[in-house]
């Protein structure tokens, strides 16, 4: 496993303010993971060639999962008042924090799937969120890569 920094820079950013208009905003509603061994990736794909990417949440056992990549960031203040787009036109309320480090870890991200804690983890489920808190050396260790954003 290999790490790397990365910092903020000027980008274009794929996610907006969450000042829309309640009626065009449809919350993602996580499925359930239905064992212990199971957890979700971010898919990470470009979508344009103006540096906008698609996203899309997948579940996979720890088995069975796809080569991805990690971040380890300060999450700040968790005021979620930034909105993350998915490719099914859902979105998840995210912290500036991701919401700066996201356009750029999904430019470095050679695997096209990306595990962040505040995104892949459903964090209004507290049973599910302390389930996963403890296997996050595990998701961490398996990473092929884990990023350091510094803000």
């Amino acid at each position: 496993m290999r790490s790397t920094t990365i910092t903020e820079e000027t980008v274009t950013v794929y996610a907006s303010d969450s000042s829309r208009s309640e009626d065009q905003l449809f919350d993602y509603r996580y499925e359930r993971l239905e064992n212990d061994g199971q957890f979700r990736l971010l898919a990470v794909e470009p979508w344009d060639d103006n540096g906008h990417f698609s996203y899309e949440l997948k579940t996979f056992s720890m088995s069975n999962a796809p080569p991805y990549e990690t971040v380890s960031y300060v999450w700040g203040q968790d005021e979620r008042r930034f909105l993350l787009s998915f490719k099914d036109s859902t979105v998840l309320q995210i912290n500036r924090s991701l919401f700066s480090a996201l356009p750029l870890l999904s430019r470095h991200c050679q695997s096209g799937y990306l595990w962040i804690d505040q995104v892949c983890i459903d964090q209004s489920n507290v049973k599910e969120r302390n389930h996963q808190v403890k296997y996050m050396g595990a998701v961490y260790k398996q990473a092929e890569k884990v990023y350091i954003f510094l803000g």
